[in-house]
């Protein structure tokens, strides 16, 4: 099965009622989430994802994860989600340097949905008395290495795209950031499709 989702609103798709907003992309990522059974894998140019008490991030990504961490700790399940995301953003300037204000704002905002305030998702597992978040979730960055002229040599790459993956049954790839200016329909306008699979073959998730 396939199906397009959009983030869209007047503005941006000309839609004929003036308040039309729609935001199925994130609807999508959360439903995904939130019906996994045994593990989401995430590519992302970005993770800016707040609480739902957040007002200055509105999107529930971030939620529908917690949430769904939260279910697997009270049932004793096996779940894994990973994350893989740029070791830095991609912008113009030098970490710390006056330069670098966007690649900073991102920075940032990435920390603090990750671990760098209360409303952090490992920040709110660790309080809910997850003692290794890690066996939950984990979040990675990529690199490549080389030798030149005999010294080894390493140089980052920059993951752009946008994906997540669940259970090996449900795709979702598209366009849009997980952020609010990507996901909430009323700025950027974008594009995904969500792919399921209809036909499944035998394969061991979760030792079953």
């Amino acid at each position: 099965m396939c199906q397009v989702l959009r983030s869209a609103s007047s503005w941006s798709c000309g839609f004929l009622e003036p308040d039309t907003v729609e935001q199925s992309v994130h609807e999508a990522y959360v439903d995904t989430i939130t019906r996994a059974q045994h593990y989401v894998y995430i590519e992302n140019q970005f993770f800016i994802t707040l609480s739902r008490t957040n007002l200055n991030v509105r999107n529930q990504i971030g939620e529908a994860l917690f949430n769904r961490i939260m279910r697997a700790v009270r049932g004793r399940e096996t779940f894994r989600v990973f994350v893989v995301l740029p070791l830095l953003p991609g912008f113009e300037g030098e970490v710390g340097a006056p330069s670098g204000t966007s690649l900073h704002a991102v920075t940032h905002w990435n920390y603090q949905s990750i671990c760098r305030s209360r409303e952090a998702i490992l920040t709110r597992l660790y309080e809910a008395g997850v003692s290794d978040p890690a066996q939950y979730i984990t979040f990675h960055g990529l690199r490549t290495h080389a030798a030149l002229g005999g010294e080894p040599v390493t140089e980052l790459v920059y993951v752009h795209s946008k994906l997540l993956l669940a259970d090996d049954r449900t795709l979702i790839c598209g366009s849009a950031n997980i952020n609010d200016r990507s996901m909430i329909g009323t700025r950027d306008s974008e594009i995904a499709v969500l792919l399921q699979v209809r036909q499944l073959c035998c394969v061991t998730l979760s030792f079953q």
